[in-house]
């Protein structure tokens, strides 16, 4: 005589015999710290990386072109005298001059970069620039002492080795 097991109890039984779903949460849970630890540790490492040192290529005739944006800075310098150019226009002309100045003497691509990555490639003397002309360049109202920037402008370019 045959017995007929009911289809629900034989997979309750199979069920039973199964490993408890505990076992598995604890093994996602070691491995996601892990992965997180790993993570965090490689992200570290990455920031406290030295910065590169900036391999400066000299122009052919750095007197050149030292005279040709400084003539841009008085040209600027001009324009504010007059009361025809608008302190943010003069604060992105500025930019625009100090920054070509730099891809120039440099042949670094500094026209597109941000204060931070400036920061990063490691050139001081512009990053300290930048820092004094980003407000009035961006804010709502610009508020700034644009002919000291240029003086200080000026200045960078003159002693730029």
């Amino acid at each position: 005589m045959q017995t007929h097991v009911d289809p629900i109890v034989e997979d309750i039984q199979i069920a039973t015999e199964l490993e408890p779903s505990f076992s598995y949460t604890l093994l996602w849970i070691v491995l996601l710290t892990v992965l997180f630890v790993v993570l965090i540790l490689f992200f570290f490492v990455f920031k406290r990386r030295k910065k590169k040192e900036v391999v400066i290529i000299r122009p052919t005739n750095p007197t050149t072109v030292k005279d040709r944006y400084l003539k841009e800075l008085s040209d600027l310098e001009k324009l504010v005298d007059e009361e025809k150019i608008t302190l943010r226009d003069s604060y992105q002309k500025l930019s625009s001059i100090i920054r070509r100045f730099v891809h120039e003497m440099t042949v670094l691509e500094v026209t597109t970069l941000t204060l931070e990555d400036v920061k990063k490639i490691n050139l001081p003397v512009l990053a300290n620039l930048m820092e004094t002309y980003y407000k009035p360049e961006f804010a709502y109202k610009s508020i700034g002492d644009i002919k000291s920037d240029i003086v200080r402008a000026r200045e960078v370019m003159i002693s730029w080795k």
